[in-house]
């Protein structure tokens, strides 16, 4: 049974293809359904940490939860890539690994389009030369590029769908 959709695909091992991808119509599988979970649980986690009033000790607790929600969800990740996991799946591990190829350069490009100069990338960052000290720029400037890349991302989603919808 595949773990993406539900279904019982015929799963070769070879690279990810995406064509083979689920049409966005379908019941989300085991997979997706659990990852999504961790991450909504975190990010309630997350907000909680941001009430007022709460003690260390809360802050603590609330800090480790967040950050074991976390590693739960990207070992998934490292899961489907390992051959002897039973949640191998070498195409979406090259699905994921090529998703977040293409924000990272799709997100170099943005930067450089704002003529900022990029001085090193990797797997899920970039170090970017904003040529300011200035703390307060420097934030304004990231939270402009968090924006541009979020925006990027979700017209990214909505055309996937409307293509798989057709």
């Amino acid at each position: 049974m595949c773990i993406l959709c539900c279904k019982a695909c015929a799963v070769e091992d070879e690279d990810y293809d995406e064509s083979l991808l689920p049409e966005p119509g379908l019941e989300p599988g085991i997979l997706p359904t659990e990852i999504r979970r961790l991450v909504e649980s975190r990010r309630h986690v997350r907000q909680l940490m941001k009430s007022s009033g709460i003690s260390p000790d809360l802050m603590a607790q609330y800090d480790i939860r967040q950050r074991a929600l976390k590693l739960t969800a990207n070992s998934l990740y490292g899961c489907l890539g390992f051959s002897n996991s039973r949640f191998y799946a070498k195409r979406l591990a090259a699905l994921v690994t090529g998703k977040g190829r293409e924000i990272l350069m799709k997100t170099r490009d943005l930067v450089q389009a704002m003529n900022l100069d990029v001085i090193y990338g990797d797997t899920d960052s970039l170090m970017i030369a904003t040529g300011t000290l200035e703390i307060d720029e420097v934030y304004r400037l990231g939270n402009r590029i968090k924006a541009e890349v979020y925006f990027l991302l979700l017209v990214a989603y909505v055309c996937h769908c409307k293509i798989f919808a057709v």
